[in-house]
């Protein structure tokens, strides 16, 4: 799904050849639903497999990422129709609300992700370095996937709020 985010800037490396909005726009819609249906697949498969569900802080927080993220899915459709809805509401507005939802979802799942690393079947699979480098590797690839979505938010929202 980072690559989903991705996508969407200029400055990804495979996507920069594709040199339209709506282009890459497409493919981020492509790329987000494949991770959706990966996501719910691996929750499906692991409420069947296992006794206990959603006990831990990893479980927890998977969950929260794959409920915001079945909405989220629905409001990217409406980022389609955005121009058609302005009567109602502004573009922006819908567009900030996708973006922000985004945004939300992806770092709560990638905190779930972080604390699986320290579950015992990683550490006794992998090591603690490993875990420990997965985890760091993870966060620097939030970094970079987070920039340009938190400044186009920022950009929406003060676009939003000085137009009042």
């Amino acid at each position: 799904m980072s690559e989903g985010l991705m996508v969407l800037t200029s400055e990804n490396v495979w996507s920069c050849q594709l040199k339209s909005y709506k282009t890459r726009s497409h493919v981020h819609w492509c790329l987000q639903m494949l991770g959706a249906a990966l996501s719910i697949a691996g929750t499906f498969v692991l409420y069947v497999t296992k006794k206990r569900h959603f006990r831990s802080i990893h479980g927890i927080l998977g969950m929260a990422s794959v409920g915001i993220m079945i909405f989220l899915s629905f409001s990217g459709a409406t980022v389609f129709y955005a121009y058609q809805m302005r009567r109602f509401i502004k573009p922006v507005a819908i567009k900030g609300l996708h973006n922000f939802l985004g945004i939300a979802c992806f770092v709560i799942g990638i905190v779930s992700q972080c604390y699986g690393y320290k579950k015992r079947w990683m550490t006794k699979k992998a090591g603690e370095d490993i875990a420990t480098l997965c985890l760091a590797l993870t966060a620097i690839s939030t970094l970079i996937c987070l920039y340009r979505p938190i400044l186009s938010f920022y950009r929406q929202t003060t676009t939003l709020f000085s137009r009042g």
